[in-house]
């Protein structure tokens, strides 16, 4: 991920877990400790410290403008049980506070969206050139064909628009945490 490192910004759509660049290490541990085949414990450590040194892109300067659009499918995924899920939702309103982050919900209620496509990751580079990141049951694709990524950067704008405002995201993910 050294383009996600080097990013002026990055803008994400998450279907089945909340981005690992918002992920609390024990949200992290638990999603790879249920990788299949299974991880030996120290690649689950290594992994998981990988991921949680990610997350310096939100404190960089010059900051990356963060945007994140999880399904609330995923917010509801109960990943590594009550605590764990507590203690990330609390991140993810912390993150949501943050002036470069910009969090919103797929609320489950929109059945028809421009999203039923899968994940993706929007990456714009220092030089302004958009990629986007896919990836799914261990393989990835970095697109970077400028009609390629035009309309999977339309379907994305397309997903911002159909999801829920930030604070509405803010507010649904604050009534998940007092459901625990």
């Amino acid at each position: 991920m050294q383009l996600e490192q080097e990013a002026i910004s990055v803008s994400s759509y998450c279907v089945q877990l909340i981005d690992g660049l918002l992920q609390t290490e024990a949200y992290a541990h638990a999603v790879l400790k249920s990788a299949f085949p299974p991880l030996d414990n120290e690649e689950i450590d290594q992994l998981t410290s990988a991921r949680m040194e990610r997350r310096s892109l939100l404190d960089r300067k010059p900051s990356c403008v963060v945007s994140v659009i999880l399904e609330e499918s995923a917010l509801r995924l109960p990943i590594g049980g009550q605590e764990v899920m507590r203690k990330q939702y609390e991140y993810l309103v912390a993150c949501a506070e943050r002036p470069n982050v910009v969090l919103q919900a797929m609320p489950m209620s929109k059945a028809g969206h421009a999203g039923l496509q899968g994940p993706m990751k929007l990456v714009e580079t220092p030089e302004q050139t958009t990629l986007v990141y896919m990836e799914g049951n261990g393989h990835s694709t970095l697109v970077a064909k400028p009609e390629d990524v035009g309309v999977l950067a339309r379907r994305y704008a397309m997903i911002r628009s159909q999801a829920l405002r930030p604070e509405e995201t803010t507010v649904l993910i604050e009534q998940l945490a007092g459901e625990l």
